[in-house]
């Protein structure tokens, strides 16, 4: 059998009045000679570390479940090894009793453990380390923990101290030493702890207690001290020699001191002078420590944060990101991490990693941060393992903009819905984050108020999945001309203010996690040009954002894929820190921009890194106004199936009815198309011989097919970029007529500016995949065939008629 190693060690201390072994007179029980033992099973209960008290003036400190134990009648002992681990088991140990005694016990320690007459003699192991104190009996009565008759169970209880005797004090309330020895072959020094005399109720006394630092290279350990307890600590006071090898801890107390209980007393070293602090320390509690008593420090407001990283078991998390976002740093073999946050640190947090569960706090929002405080320097966090998962997807929900509670309404009962259904109906696990401008302030209106209710209604109770957010240029703390933002004792900029009510709602605005091989970020990329004008803004990333992306990404190696969450694209935009941005992301083997804000869909598979960037079309489409975005793309978001380091499949989902399906992406029209109603008409130039197929989410691998009459007839070719303001017309009659170079969807167009009378200027929205073909017959029944990257194909057969709105109305 295996014998478990002991792990309650750090506080074994040497008995110092110990060098005869004492001799206690036992309780013997009635035994019966002759009987024999095959085996006995002891049921070993909590498995935690405890100093417990018993009543009178005994003192009583238990063993350790992972020890080796003697099970005896009083006659003989045999030595047994536990065979199973610790926790609430039935422990087996097998051997042989030479007497036939009915009645077992169970003692520890079991080696040097003897018989002399009717006497149980102890011999304390010399490897082992114990506390003594003057007038304390060693008694069998702690390490016999219960009986049992041959062949039952016997119960172990109150296990795992590394302490394991009783302390038998001479007389009532009275210690006159307790001496505290570290490890003959750990630390150097002792401690003695020494009350001139006994203490009775409401007296006063100063406690001295003389700990010496450990010669140089010496392995740390830790210690503590034992002393009967109802005492108050009120005031510890450290005195340092000048060569700071000694360390003295002055302890008053006031104390009706009552036997039985033991007191923990935890002293840290310190470099300082002097160090007072106030405590009332808990009885029955025992201190650890795996090391030296640890050196406190004494920090400014804001000039540290630390702390710990575990899992739910208590191990350390090793290697996990944490940052103030503005730096990022990762814990170290123990857990722990410490670093000096940025003048404008918001929270403190972590960065998911792929092996870890999402947590979500009370309002059903990923929850990894905790809110900065200048005053607190610890910050702990437990993560709860998982299964790293093969495969995952996530949903990316561009603007859904709401303003006020209509808007609000609309996403609640549309987008919310099919995000649950789609993410139930998927089979894997699904992850969510948004593209920005969940919100809709502007120079004229706030929309502040709606952010929490955006934040509920992406609850995982509502859409099923976990939602991480990105800030869009609508979602800051709202200012304009007569409600100027200014910078204060939070904020050193305006635009580190204008981010404070998003975090304040959604958490930190630059942060990361991780699923399966895949690194994600979500960053806020517009800067405000000015104080009092929401709506002055540029796409860009301060020169701090991208010092932490920079952090961020170098503990992410070159293998995984990085998928960057921005609201406004990217593009080859020359704008702040813009291209060092994409540079970081083109060093991995494979990176991803997703985007928002422009309400329209873009693909760009080779920016200047090759790098590639998807811009969505808008949860919202065109504000709320429709069913579609300006470029004729439904309402909805887009879909990424990701396994390992690749994304294996993508593609754009619509929510509304007759355009929800996974198929619906191609809507089709005749070159002399007619759209529009009673505010504005419009009437495409290119003729009846011309199809028009406007393919939602198409990039340049795709290949549009199209079939006359079921025979392959030849591939559509892309309309190139051109977005025009065409002549307003004056009616049906004389209708607005768009170039045949515009690329624009006029069908989209028409319905928001013609019927629902937006703006031309708003209105008139890019589209980047409008496609046309000449047909051989005209009047040929048609079929569009495209067949996307990843080699699924999408048909179409429907061609619009003219001023036909009916999946419009369909909500």
């Amino acid at each position: 059998m295996k014998t478990l190693t002991k792990v309650f060690a750090l506080f074994a201390l040497l008995f110092t009045a110990c060098s005869e072994p004492e001799v206690v007179e036992p309780q013997n029980p009635d035994v019966e000679q002759g009987v024999s033992l095959s085996e006995v099973n002891v049921k070993i209960d909590n498995s935690y570390t405890r100093v417990a008290a018993v009543a009178g003036n005994v003192l009583q400190m238990y063993w350790s479940s992972e020890d080796k134990i003697a099970l005896t009648d009083y006659n003989t002992i045999a030595q047994y090894t536990l065979t199973q681990g610790v926790g609430s088991v039935n422990a087996k140990f097998s051997g042989q009793l030479e007497s036939d005694s009915e009645v077992i016990y169970a003692l520890y320690p079991s080696e040097g453990t003897t018989i002399s007459g009717n006497k149980i003699v102890y011999t304390i192991p010399t490897e082992q380390n114990y506390l003594s104190s003057k007038d304390a009996n060693i008694g069998v009565r702690a390490p016999m923990f219960g009986s049992a008759k041959r062949g039952e169970t016997i119960t172990v209880s109150g296990v795992a101290s590394a302490l394991k005797f009783d302390i038998t004090l001479a007389q009532q309330n009275a210690i006159e030493a307790v001496t505290v020895t570290s490890s003959v072959n750990n630390l150097t020094g002792k401690a003695t702890l020494t009350p001139s005399s006994s203490l009775s109720g409401g007296d006063s006394k100063s406690v001295t207690l003389v700990y010496t630092k450990p010669t140089k290279g010496s392995t740390k350990d830790g210690w503590a001290a034992i002393v009967p307890t109802n005492f108050k600590a009120d005031k510890l006071i450290v005195d340092v020699d000048t060569d700071k090898t000694q360390y003295r801890f002055c302890i008053s107390i006031t104390a009706s001191l009552a036997a039985g209980d033991v007191y923990s007393l935890k002293v840290v070293e310190s470099d300082f002078e002097q160090v007072e602090s106030k405590d009332n320390l808990a009885a029955g509690q025992f201190w650890s420590s795996a090391g030296l008593p640890e050196k406190e420090e004494v920090y400014e407001p804001g000039s540290i944060a630390k702390g710990v990283v575990k899992y739910s078991d208590g191990s350390p998390a090793v290697g996990v990101s944490i940052s103030d976002g503005f730096s990022v740093v990762q814990t170290d073999q123990s857990g722990k991490y410490s670093l000096t946050p940025h003048q404008d640190a918001w929270y403190i947090y972590y960065s998911l990693p792929a092996d870890c569960q999402t947590v979500v706090n009370d309002k059903g929002q990923p929850h990894f941060f905790i809110k900065y405080e200048k005053n607190r320097f610890e910050y702990n966090f437990t993560l709860t393992r998982g299964t790293k998962e093969e495969v995952f997807s996530l949903f990316c929900l561009a603007d859904p903009q709401c303003s006020n509670s209509a808007g609000r309404s609309r996403f609640q009962k549309e987008s919310v819905p099919h995000i649950k259904a789609l993410a139930e109906k998927k089979g894997i696990p699904c992850y969510g984050v948004t593209l920005g401008d969940i919100v809709s302030s502007s120079d004229s209106s706030n929309t502040n108020p709606q952010m929490p209710y955006m934040r509920d209604h992406m609850s995982i109770s509502n859409t099923g999945i976990p939602i991480y957010q990105t800030m869009g240029n609508h979602d800051y703390l709202y200012f304009n001309g007569s409600q100027p933002i200014e910078p204060d004792e939070t904020s050193s900029t305006y635009n580190i203010k204008a981010q404070r009510l998003f975090e304040d709602t959604f958490g930190p605005i630059n942060h990361s996690w991780n699923r399966s091989d895949t690194h994600i970020v979500c960053m806020r990329d517009m800067l405000w040009n000015s104080n009092n004008a929401g709506g002055d803004y540029s796409l860009g990333f301060s020169d701090e954002q991208y010092e932490w992306l920079k952090q961020d990404l170098s503990f992410v190696p070159k293998d995984k894929l990085v998928i960057l969450c921005v609201h406004i694209p990217l593009v080859n935009s020359t704008k702040k820190n813009v291209q060092k941005v994409i540079a970081l992301l083109a060093s991995f083997n494979e990176a991803h921009i997703m985007a928002g804000h422009t309400h329209y869909t873009r693909n760009e598979p080779t920016l200047s890194s090759g790098v590639y960037e998807h811009v969505h079309g808008a949860v919202c489409g065109a504000w709320w106004h429709s069913n579609t975005n300006g470029d004729g793309t439904p309402n909805g978001y887009g879909v990424y199936d990701i396994r390992g380091n690749r994304i294996y499949n993508w593609y754009y989902q619509g929510v509304n009815t007759g355009m929800n399906d996974r198929d619906y992406q191609i809507r089709l029209y005749r070159g002399n198309h007619r759209s529009g109603g009673k505010y504005e008409y419009f009437a495409q130039q290119h003729g009846d011989g011309v199809l028009l197929a406007n393919v939602f989410n198409a990039d340049d691998s795709w290949t549009i097919k199209v079939y006359e009459d079921g025979v392959y007839s030849g591939q559509m070719s892309k309309i190139a970029y051109k977005k025009e303001t065409p002549t307003k017309g004056t009616g049906i009659d004389n209708p607005t007529k768009p170039s045949t170079k515009s690329s624009q969807d006029w069908w989209a167009i028409g319905h928001l500016v013609g019927v629902k009378n937006r703006s031309r200027g708003s209105y008139f929205t890019s589209c980047f995949h409008l496609y046309k073909y000449t047909l051989k017959n005209k009047n040929a029944s048609i079929r569009v065939e495209a067949t996307d990257r990843f080699g699924r194909t999408y048909s179409q057969t429907k061609i619009m008629d003219d001023y036909e709105y009916t999946l419009l109305d369909n909500r």
